[in-house]
């Protein structure tokens, strides 16, 4: 059930992208969210030309191969990332410009390039989906108004790149054949990416 729901999502998510890059490049009027999130969680936030995000290896979030579970490692600093976010959207909520200028929260999953497009969508999908477990968790833990809930999860979404985007540096990046490569852990990732919108309109 929850594969299907972030199907549906991916695809809403996919048209807000769009309408979001056509208005307003990088961070915009959520940068502020932005740099408060990277700072809870740790790792530095990255502005690209249509997105801020923050991106989570295999040094901190660590998947293994074929697997969506997180390592036993890498359970508490779920458990952190997700509080982070939570924590940081209530935050935001009471400035309404902020609020308004985060037009969504992708928790986006990646994968290695050993495997079929479909599997490795479906991976990424479920790898994203372990993390959005960890943020309704921590809604629950804290006891969000009904308004309050509805507004955080509202601004978060699910999405998947399975092995279409593997990190530059990475041997699946430098063997677009993947002929050569049994896998690359860095690509087994999670990013968080903020789309912003601008405010006021």
């Amino acid at each position: 059930m929850l594969f299907v729901t972030t199907l549906v999502a991916a695809a809403v998510i996919t048209h807000w992208a769009v309408r979001s890059e056509e208005r307003l490049k990088g961070c915009g009027a959520s940068k502020d969210f932005m740099v408060n999130f990277s700072k809870c969680v740790g790792a530095p936030a990255q502005e690209t030309e249509n997105v801020c995000k923050v991106s989570l290896g295999e040094e901190r979030l660590r998947f293994a191969e074929d697997e969506a579970t997180l390592a036993e490692s890498s359970q508490e600093f779920g458990r952190t990332l997700a509080s982070c976010l939570v924590d940081e959207l209530v935050r935001a909520s009471s400035d309404e410009r902020l609020f308004q200028s985060i037009e969504f929260i992708a928790i986006d999953g990646y994968t290695d390039c050993v495997g079929d497009d479909r599997k490795n969508l479906a991976l990424g999908a479920d790898r994203a989906s372990t993390l959005y477990g960890f943020v309704l968790d921590v809604v629950e833990v804290r006891g969000l108004t009904p308004g309050l809930r509805a507004g955080v999860l509202g601004k978060i979404a699910i999405r998947s790149f399975g092995k279409t985007r593997p990190l530059p540096a990475s041997p699946c990046a430098q063997d677009p054949d993947k002929n050569r490569y049994s896998s690359s852990d860095a690509d087994r990732r999670v990013e968080i990416a903020v789309n912003s919108r601008l405010v006021g309109e």
